[in-house]
């Protein structure tokens, strides 16, 4: 019982902590995307591959699935970026759906269907993190870090220029503001962190230790992290605004199944 206990309090961090960088997209960017959980996936492959290859640490292996995800994110949004609202969603839904071809077939790099399997449980300066308080602990440090570093920036004046692009994005480029460099920062910060979330993934029981497509683009994981970023108040304006950011989403969800529907009747899906 407290085992399971203990598994569900690392689940709930892990999903924080994705919770903490979609919130930058979303909450403060302004930017509905449905492909973090691609991401998630990326950071997990990465970690797993560096407890694989090179040593169980789980330092290297968030660092090394910080940078992988957020250096793909970063260039895989770069065509995305290029047109707003609606558009993007649909975007990065084809990327959502990209990915998850790529995750099951590139079995030499992620093991297909079945996985990686056999990732060694991580540790920490040497010290073993086999036992789940202990990694929950971790997993709340990391929590911890990403919610100051996240909150120092949006402090600073590039969280300003990115609140200012949420509200208008016309209004920011006329006042002389980089959108498309703005855009760009914000999904590779969120990618890394979404990346650092992935790399955690690896010991808890929810993956028997054990890395497949399950764990970057279940179902069932994008729509969890949607909902816990929604239940814990989205940052709008400096304040929760739950009902702006349902309108939001509900808006761009109509849209986007409206030019689904027209693209059916067109023959192109």
């Amino acid at each position: 019982m407290i085992a399971y206990l203990l598994n569900l309090a690392q689940l709930a961090a892990i999903f924080g902590l994705l919770s903490v960088s979609l919130n930058i997209l979303i909450g403060y960017g302004g930017i509905f995307s449905v492909a973090h959980a691609v991401f998630f996936g990326l950071g997990a492959y990465a970690g797993a591959h560096v407890a694989l290859d090179l040593a169980p640490d789980i330092l290297l292996a968030a660092l090394a699935a910080a940078l992988t995800a957020g250096v793909l994110s970063a260039l895989l949004a770069l065509p995305a970026l290029r047109v707003r609202g609606e558009y993007f969603v649909i975007a990065s839904l084809g990327l959502q759906m990209l990915a998850t071809t790529v995750f099951t077939e590139a079995s030499d790099i992620t093991g297909g269907l079945g996985g990686l399997v056999g990732i060694p449980p991580p540790t920490v300066f040497g010290v073993s993190l086999a036992d789940p308080l202990a990694f929950l602990l971790v997993c709340l440090g990391f929590l911890a870090l990403a919610l100051a570093v996240v909150r120092l920036l949006m402090r600073a004046s590039f969280g300003r220029a990115l609140m200012a692009l949420r509200d208008s994005e016309s209004a920011a480029e006329a006042l002389g503001k980089n959108v498309p460099l703005l855009k760009t920062l914000a999904v590779l910060l969120g990618g890394a962190f979404a990346g650092v979330a992935g790399a955690l993934s690896w010991l808890c029981y929810f993956f028997a230790l054990r890395v497949g497509p399950a764990a970057g683009v279940a179902a069932l994981d994008r729509l969890s992290v949607v909902f816990v970023a929604i239940l814990g108040a989205l940052q709008t304006d400096g304040r929760a605004s739950l009902r702006r950011v349902a309108k939001g989403v509900g808006a761009s969800v109509t849209t986007v199944s409206s030019r689904v529907r027209g693209l059916e009747r067109l023959g192109v899906l």
